[in-house]
């Protein structure tokens, strides 16, 4: 287990709970009785450097809880990798944009990680081990106790962290 990479993530982070869901689910989309994986990584990371980290991590992800959707946020980088992973493997995607309309500048990214977070029922995160918006997310993840997937890639190791939902 990522003892470090943990600790990161759970410094200096701050959960939005929210008692109420904001974001309208897309005809089709059952909350319940699905496995809806989301993903969350770093911005900066080149596609033809790291795609096969994504495709590596994915895969697994398949295997181990068979998503029948991706949710994401549509950022360049790994969400970007995800969703083009999940659209030539079949998965449904659903993205979810900062509601910079609804919140704060500074806020609305950290909403959309958790309403993501909420939304999902497991999650692969590719991590540079510098990223803040991952940093929260998983702590949003960890909060929330959903199961995961990490590359820690200062560490360049896989790990998967079990976490009893």
């Amino acid at each position: 287990m990522p003892g470090n990479t943990l600790a990161r993530a759970q410094t200096g982070c701050v959960v939005y709970k929210m008692n109420f869901y904001t974001r309208e689910t897309p005809p089709g989309v059952k909350l319940l009785g699905e496995n809806r994986l989301m993903c969350s990584g770093s911005r900066d990371l080149d596609i033809d450097v790291y795609y096969s980290y994504v495709s590596r991590l994915m895969t697994a992800a398949r295997l181990k809880w068979n998503p029948t959707m991706l949710i994401h946020g549509g950022a360049v980088g790994v969400d970007s990798m995800c969703d083009s992973w999940a659209r030539s493997n079949d998965l449904d995607t659903w993205l979810f944009k900062p509601e910079y309309d609804k919140f704060p500048k500074w806020e609305a990214p950290k909403v959309r990680n958790y309403e993501m977070v909420v939304s999902s029922t497991c999650a692969v995160v590719l991590w540079s081990g510098f990223s803040g918006g991952t940093s929260h997310a998983l702590d949003a993840l960890l909060h929330e106790k959903k199961p995961f997937l990490l590359w820690d890639l200062s560490r360049k190791q896989d790990y998967f962290i079990p976490v009893n939902c």
